[in-house]
């Protein structure tokens, strides 16, 4: 699956701007153990050399009472994933959607297998699920009725067709699941549709930052953005366009920036702001 990720502290600030609340790195730690904001286990181990491997090792629990917990290595796992749903059971289990049960482990430079902690993995967020968040928390009438998001954007994997089962993506169940959660529905994202309903929406004000962008590479950082609303104002006058004042240009101007900081953020880069012409 081809989701991106934004760091805790990226989505607390995402979602503090999308609430207009003050959520804190203490609030996301709450919001990631209920599902108010699902979060992921993304491998990063802080003892690179004790862990040299870049994913969770997975084996099924049947394997595990076979070989025994403290015999395990890498050769007893089934597969191998970077990205795994918050919370962990205490069991260590989590199931698939296809079926099958896995054991969660972190193979260490020895090659053997050993249970995980907090140690081997950094939490992280789906941008489209905080923006979910962050409307299910303005809608509530009270933080008790905030319902949990259904985790929607781990990895998958594919599962070829046999004798028994048609081929089919498979996933890692939420652990909110079988709780009355909502979801963000991007499992078929990757599928081409002509339907205009999979489709993004036009973004005005990413269009407005954009073309300020353009202009200012086509004319210089000296041409301001005043300078673009005088030239506005002459070719459109508000006596004759409505709501092409300079006020009203210079909030929706105010507006785009803001769009592009925040949608910079979403993509986990370090938002770009014009730089400053040169005396």
């Amino acid at each position: 699956m081809g989701s991106y990720y934004i760091s805790e502290k990226q989505a607390a600030l995402l979602l503090s701007r999308l609430t207009g609340q003050s959520i804190t790195i203490e609030d996301m730690d709450e919001f990631a153990s209920i599902g108010i904001a699902p979060a992921y286990m993304r491998f990063k181990p802080k003892d690179k050399a004790r862990y040299p491997g870049d994913a969770f090792q997975l084996v099924q629990p049947s394997v595990v009472s076979e070989v025994g917990m403290g015999n395990l290595t890498d050769i007893d796992t089934q597969s191998a994933m970077q990205i795994l749903p918050f919370p962990l059971p205490d069991c260590r289990i989590l199931n698939s959607s296809a079926g099958v049960a896995f054991t969660v482990f972190a193979a260490n430079s020895d090659r053997c297998l050993v249970e995980i902690s907090d140690s081997h993995y950094e939490r992280v967020y789906a941008p489209q699920e905080v923006r979910l968040a962050a409307k299910n928390i303005l809608r509530a009438p009270s933080p008790l009725s905030i319902s949990p998001i259904n985790h929607s954007c781990g990895e998958t994997w594919e599962i070829e067709r046999d004798h028994e089962h048609d081929a089919c993506t498979a996933w890692i169940i939420s652990p909110f699941a079988s709780s009355k959660a909502v979801q963000v529905d991007k499992r078929n994202r990757n599928n081409a549709s002509g339907d205009f309903k999979d489709i993004d929406p036009p973004s005005m004000r990413l269009i407005i930052a954009g073309m300020l962008e353009l202009v200012r590479e086509a004319r210089g950082d000296s041409y301001n953005k005043t300078k673009i609303n005088d030239e506005l104002r002459k070719l459109m006058p508000k006596t004759i366009y409505r709501g092409m004042s300079k006020k009203s240009i210079d909030v929706a101007f105010s507006a785009a920036t803001q769009a592009k900081e925040d949608a910079e953020l979403e993509a986990g880069m370090q938002p770009r702001r014009a730089r400053k012409p040169t005396e």
